[in-house]
């Protein structure tokens, strides 16, 4: 079996209590028969008893703060104590007097951290695939997933290597909607830190080596390659792809739809059935489509006459900016020359000058302005990018 560590954040608590006067942090670190979000192809879930070995051979295990070896509160067979019952992994671990037990101990006892994780090392475990019809699952919860995958991994007996309690774990019982569908590539590195183990990679599914290899930044998070509804080649940079990886894109999509081109028709039938499946996943009334598409088409008229706009006020602000250049050059002349009197004369062209520029100016950040808030993602801010650079070319 593996030598590689992995983490998992599986239906755990914890809780913080005052005993004999000492701080006591008690709870699950994993429970069994409790089914994982996605982690690259498959769902997993743990048997009752995988951890049996591990604590009758009283394994060297440390509880850690986010799985950091710098904030150690406790070490088994010293002020850690582990069983297996059939829960899960029970743990209670009487806190050393050290800041970082201390501040552990306030933030669970106020809920600011209030959920456990565990790294250990594969030792026994099975794969099945869900269409197989001696597949059977009854005794395990779904509760919360929102992939459900073919393949599904039982984890059977592991080595222990810590328990921690953290911040932010990724499953069920916590805030999964926050995270793109599917698993990203920051959580797969969270779930295998020493990376992805032989015998887990070559069971995951396909879309593995895109998920893992393959994502990009929308809006500040890693999304994965698979997130798209491609039109042609993923790897081809030029690929025109609809970004169906959360609600408002999955909707964008849809509304697009109608103003799709191009789109061999081959394809047409994949593209728009993977657009509906994501934005049914992501609860968009897929029934008003016609209705998201008029609405679309009438948004994109108005921000091209708004294109338009700006095409029209560049070239007048230009304008206005080399009249009023020439006037301040008159200006200055007269001033060099000492003659005050053709400076005077020419003060009243040069305060219209500035006032028509400052009109037109204010017209062309309007434009701007209208063009940017009726903008849907940022693909349509980099096409007014765009837009812009190509007009100040010509201009």
């Amino acid at each position: 079996m593996s030598t590689k560590m992995e983490r998992r954040f599986i239906a755990s608590e914890v809780r913080a209590e005052t005993q004999d006067g000492k701080k006591v942090l008690s709870g699950y670190a994993a429970k069994y028969n409790t089914m994982s979000q996605d982690l690259g192809g498959f769902n997993e879930t743990i048997a009752p008893g995988t951890f049996d070995r591990a604590v009758k051979e009283n394994q060297d295990v440390k509880m850690l703060v986010n799985h950091d070896p710098n904030q150690i509160v406790g070490r088994n067979g010293k002020n850690l104590e582990l069983s297996s019952d059939k829960t899960g992994l029970k743990f209670r671990v009487t806190l050393p007097n050290t800041q970082v037990a201390n501040d552990l101990h306030e933030n669970v006892r106020n809920g600011i951290m209030e959920q456990c994780s565990f790294g250990f090392v594969t030792k026994g475990d099975r794969w099945m695939n869900t269409r197989d019809k001696d597949f059977d699952m009854s005794a395990v919860s779904y509760e919360g997933v929102e992939d459900k995958q073919n393949i599904v991994r039982q984890l059977t007996d592991v080595d222990l290597r810590d328990v921690s309690v953290v911040t932010s774990p990724a499953y069920p019982q916590t805030d999964v909607k926050a995270r793109a569908a599917g698993v990203t590539a920051i959580e797969l590195r969270m779930h295998f830190p020493d990376g992805i183990p032989e015998e887990v990679s070559k069971h995951m599914a396909a879309t593995l080596e895109d998920r893992a290899g393959k994502t990009k930044s929308v809006s500040g998070q890693d999304v994965s390659m698979s997130d798209f509804a491609y039109v042609g080649d993923p790897d081809d940079s030029s690929t025109w792809k609809f970004p169906v990886h959360d609600k408002s894109h999955a909707q964008n999509a849809l509304a697009r739809w109608g103003q799709a081109k191009g789109i061999p028709a081959d394809k047409k039938d994949a593209v728009h059935a993977k657009i509906v499946s994501a934005a049914k996943k992501f609860g968009v009334n897929v029934s008003e489509e016609k209705a998201l598409q008029d609405e679309w088409e009438k948004r994109y008229e108005q921000r091209h006459d708004k294109v338009a706009d700006i095409s029209a006020l560049a070239p007048k602000v230009i304008e206005a900016m080399d009249s009023l250049e020439d006037c301040l050059g008159d200006a200055k002349d007269s001033i060099d020359d000492g003659d005050l009197e053709s400076f005077d004369e020419g003060k009243g062209d040069l305060q219209s000058e500035v006032k028509a520029l400052i009109a037109l100016l204010g017209d062309l950040e309007k434009a701007v302005d209208k063009e940017v808030e009726e903008g849907d993602n940022e693909d349509d801010g980099r096409a007014l990018r765009l837009r812009l650079a190509e007009l100040a070319i010509k201009l």
